[in-house]
């Protein structure tokens, strides 16, 4: 698993250097921003195992265990704070974070596929199984391709991660009811889903309402 992990975050770096200048950064400091993408992306999602192990069944995760949910949550909040703390473009350095994170996201559910963990229910008599992990690495190849070509153009400053948070709450909220996970009906993921959707929206709500402040002080100065 970490042969993947590792491949996964190798593979953001080439955007992140690519972009260095949009979150402020020289050479050295696109380097510094991808050890630090990468630190808090682990410990992160270390960090929400055992959180979720805890409110599952009053134990810590195993070691070695991790949960995508935690670069959305508390990965996002470490680098938003090294972000301000190190006096970059935070708005940048959280777009990139979007897709610095996404290839770690994909090598993991190929981890899957080659673990044999984290499948779909039975398809009926069919004898096939839902893709969930194959339809999770169909969703982040595509966000991938958008939001390059959206940071490419300049679009939608600050907002990417945002939008990662909605489009995978919505994406895992339905794809969870077809996961294989021992449970049924409600599971916890949901609640994680809705959570991550949420917080997306607000997020996406409150840089609208900066940019409206923005403008209003423009409009005001002409």
């Amino acid at each position: 698993m970490y042969i993947f992990v590792l491949l996964g975050l190798l593979l953001g770096v080439p955007v992140v250097w690519k972009f260095r200048e949009k979150a402020g950064t020289g050479k050295g400091g696109a380097v510094l921003l991808c050890v630090l993408y990468s630190v808090c992306s682990v410990i992160a999602a270390m960090l929400f195992a055992h959180l979720e192990s805890l409110i599952s069944s009053g134990e810590g995760a195993n070691g070695g265990a991790i949960s995508t949910y935690g670069i959305y949550f508390f990965g996002s909040l470490m680098m938003f704070g090294i972000a301000k703390g190190m006096k970059w473009k935070t708005a940048g350095v959280m777009d990139l974070y979007a897709l610095y994170a996404m290839p770690s996201f994909f090598m993991l559910r190929i981890n899957c596929l080659r673990a044999g963990c984290c499948g779909g229910l039975p398809m009926f008599d069919t004898g096939l199984n839902w893709p969930t992990r194959e339809t999770e690495l169909i969703f982040y190849a595509v966000m991938f391709v958008i939001f390059l070509q959206l940071l490419r153009k300049d679009k939608r400053q600050g907002q990417l991660f945002p939008i990662l948070m909605v489009s995978y709450g919505c994406f895992r909220f339905v794809n969870q009811w077809f996961r294989d996970d021992g449970t049924a009906g409600f599971h916890m993921s949901h609640g994680w889903s809705i959570l991550c959707a949420v917080i997306g929206v607000s997020l996406l709500l409150e840089l609208r309402a900066q940019a409206a402040k923005k403008e209003n002080k423009r409009t005001k100065k002409h």
